[in-house]
Parts: structure tokens; sequence; C-alpha cells
């Protein structure tokens, strides 16, 4: 089910509310959506083995975030929240 995966990416580039949980998320907006495309896709192809869990694709674009744009950016707090938006702790 890529639903939850979908809503965490959307919240990490647009910010809001996740609509179950209430919770918040900051995002990195709309001029930076390349990053969390990068993210994303840094994570996928590259930091996942193909058994993933949303946990492990919670940590591997955690990690991507980090490598790409350094510990306690933008663009890993976006990601960050938006993973615990959606429920993947």
């Amino acid at each position: 089910n890529s639903g939850i995966a979908n809503q965490a990416y959307y919240l990490a580039i647009e910010g809001g509310n996740n609509r179950t949980s209430g919770q918040p998320v900051q995002g990195v907006g709309a001029a930076n959506r390349e990053q969390i495309e990068k993210i994303m896709y840094r994570a996928f192809t590259q930091l996942m083995p193909a058994n993933s869990t949303y946990a492990i694709a919670r940590a591997a674009t955690i990690q991507a975030a980090r490598d790409l744009y350094g510990a306690n950016s933008t663009a890993e707090r976006a990601v960050t929240q938006a993973w615990t938006a959606v429920g993947v702790n």
C-alpha cells in the first residue's frame, strides 16, 4: 500500500496537518520539492531492501535526508515529521 508513503511525501513537501492524526508537519515548500524527490529516490533505490517495512522506509528516508542535506536540516525535519504524522514511528 503506497498511500501511507504518498501522504508522507506530500506532507514533507507541502506541510500541513495529517487528516487522520491531526499532527502538523512543516514541509520544505513547493519551491524545494526537488529536495524531497531526491531524498525519496535515494532511499527507495539505494538504501532500502526489497522486503522493507514502513519503519525501514522511514529510517531510510531520514538517512537519505541526512546524507544529502545534513543532520538537522529542514529536509530531514520535514521527512521525520511527515512519517510521524502518518503514524510511522
